[in-house]
């Protein structure tokens, strides 16, 4: 069902795309390609990357195009000149270069050109980016594509997997996350990959934590330590359990949820808590941790950016946000339970009912 939705919006926002270009009043077209600084409404946020160094610029993956930040959020301005599509899935920021995973097809540009120019990725549907020096990894439908000279040539390093919606590469290993079979790891840069589950869990994003792979899901947390198809569910705490995103500090793991918010853990996912005071929008996209300040996180949401910088404890909105009209609903396991009523998908059975049967 979650899939399906994930779908159905996929497929709206897509002809609402077509809808914007083409009209002349408003919601963005013209002004997403002209650089100005934006404090207008924009919806849905997919994900948000940083370039290394000094200064750091943040960047945004939007369903409105790409957006950038010079001063840590305050203010955002377009970066779209060359994209042929509003919808950025993912961003990948390499020493020198920025890569735009989007729905039709993946685009490039130099962190300090403003230019796009499409890549010779074959495929049009591109959903998660990823690189380990030169060799760049992207996920599509049922493949993972591998570039090793920057993006100038494919190659197809892995195919029907499933929809990959993350990938890590790293020293030792690339790990992809597919949707409906869960974590591929491969120990020699693409060449062979094997399965290590867990499958039909609707797997959506992964960190890597010392020797543990923490996964998010749709059904919730799961964590493994020897890389095998040996995988815990860990939920205590988690009142909402369907998870779009997951990233971690030193001593801390934070996970999005679709319906509940952002959560912390601070026992490697034993037990969470729910961290959304000033949250006005509970359907977490993407986080990410300011790098030179871990307390400072940044929350991509269905309705803009929003940050805190303590840790959690606190949210305020970013100027890329759209204010709700009304205010929002207090986020406790009731609302969590109303809203996916109100869509249509099952909620999770009260606290002494029983799942199934009579």
């Amino acid at each position: 069902m979650l899939r399906l939705l994930f779908l159905v919006l996929l497929i709206v926002f897509s002809s609402e795309a077509e809808d914007i270009k083409s009209s002349e009043t408003h919601y963005l077209p013209e002004d997403i390609k002209s650089s100005e600084t934006h404090y207008l409404p924009v919806d849905w946020v997919n994900q948000i990357a940083a370039t290394k160094g000094t200064p750091s610029y943040l960047y945004a993956a939007t369903f409105f195009g790409v957006y950038k930040s010079k001063d840590k959020g305050v203010t955002w301005q377009t970066e779209n000149d060359g994209l042929e599509s509003p919808i950025i899935n993912n961003l990948l920021i390499t020493d020198k270069d920025i890569y735009a995973a989007t729905n039709e097809g993946a685009f490039v540009k130099e962190i300090n050109s403003s230019l796009w120019e499409k890549v010779s990725l074959p495929d049009i549907f591109v959903y998660s980016l990823a690189n380990f020096g030169k060799t760049v990894y992207a996920g599509a439908i049922d493949k993972i594509w591998r570039s090793r000279d920057s993006g100038k040539s494919w190659d197809i390093a892995k195919e029907c997997i499933g929809t990959i919606l993350s990938i890590v590469a790293t020293n030792g290993c690339v790990l992809a996350v597919s949707y409906e079979n869960g974590v591929f790891v491969s120990y020699d840069k693409g060449e062979s990959w094997e399965s290590i589950g867990p499958r039909d869990m609707g797997a959506r994003d992964l960190v890597i934590k010392g020797n543990k792979l923490c996964l998010a899901t749709e059904k919730g947390f799961m964590i493994t330590e020897d890389w095998d198809n040996n995988w815990k569910e860990l939920n205590y705490g988690l009142f909402s359990k369907e998870l779009q995103t997951i990233t971690l500090t030193e001593d801390r793991l934070y996970v999005g949820s679709l319906f509940g918010g952002v959560f912390q853990s601070k026992d490697c996912g034993e037990s969470w808590e729910a961290i959304n005071t000033g949250l006005d929008n509970t359907n977490i996209r993407h986080l990410f941790i300011q790098m030179d300040n871990e307390k400072k996180i940044y929350a991509a949401t269905e309705k803009g950016i929003y940050i805190t910088e303590t840790g959690g404890m606190d949210w305020k909105p970013s100027k890329l946000v759209r204010v709700e009209e009304s205010p929002p609903l207090p986020i406790t396991p009731e609302s969590v339970r109303e809203r996916m009523e109100k869509l249509g998908i099952p909620p999770p059975a009260k606290e002494g009912e029983k799942k199934g049967g009579h």
